[in-house]
């Protein structure tokens, strides 16, 4: 395995851990996902010298190991991941909608790994939609409260989050104009019937 391919496996690896938060993942899925076509011995030594890759990098505490299972440590290390989900789970959804910062692994790939691939893609779908829906009940709350320049702004995040999402434009378009801003709003309408053509 060349250096590059190598140094992807160590972050793909640090999103699988990332990801799993305080019950971490076992030894056998880690190899299962990231190494599938290896030698088993030889994941597992891989799988070892990455964990000590990270440790040496993020410090010695960063990642834990307790029998079969690898976790990091959360006092060691802050994913944003985990700060979308625990702001989702508290019910708050402008927490959760400031710690969303993209799609997940947005052009990460890795070769010969196609679970690690279905399972990032999966990933990247479910936070996508939970994004939308953080943003959702925001421009829902603001346009119940009367808050119509703030409605706006999370329609607006929501319509370029998901530009085929028409209810999301409708609701922008409502809110724009009911803020003063008819002329946005037609634009906003114009460019979205160019998008579905």
């Amino acid at each position: 395995m060349d250096g590059r391919a190598t140094q992807q496996r160590r972050l793909a690896l640090l999103a699988l851990l990332g990801s799993a938060g305080d019950r971490g993942r076992s030894r056998d899925q880690l190899i299962s996902l990231l190494w599938p076509e290896t030698d088993p011995s030889d994941a597992r030594q891989h799988l070892s010298h990455s964990i000590y890759v990270l440790r040496r990098t993020l410090g010695q505490e960063a990642v834990r190991t307790s029998g079969e299972y690898v976790r990091l440590s959360a006092a060691e290390v802050r994913v944003d991941m985990s700060d979308f989900r625990a702001a989702i789970g508290a019910g708050d959804p402008a927490t959760a909608a400031a710690a969303y910062t993209g799609p997940f692994m947005d052009g990460f790939f890795i070769d010969d790994a196609p679970e690690f691939e279905r399972w990032v893609e999966s990933e990247r779908q479910q936070l996508a939609a939970e994004y939308a829906r953080c943003l959702e009940e925001l421009g829902r709350g603001a346009d119940g409260a009367g808050h119509h320049d703030e409605a706006a702004e999370w329609w607006g995040r929501l319509v370029s989050h998901d530009p085929y999402n028409s209810a999301a434009v409708v609701r922008l378009m409502d809110a724009l104009a009911s803020s003063g801003d008819p002329a946005n709003a037609i634009q906003h309408a114009e460019e979205h019937i160019d998008l579905l053509q």
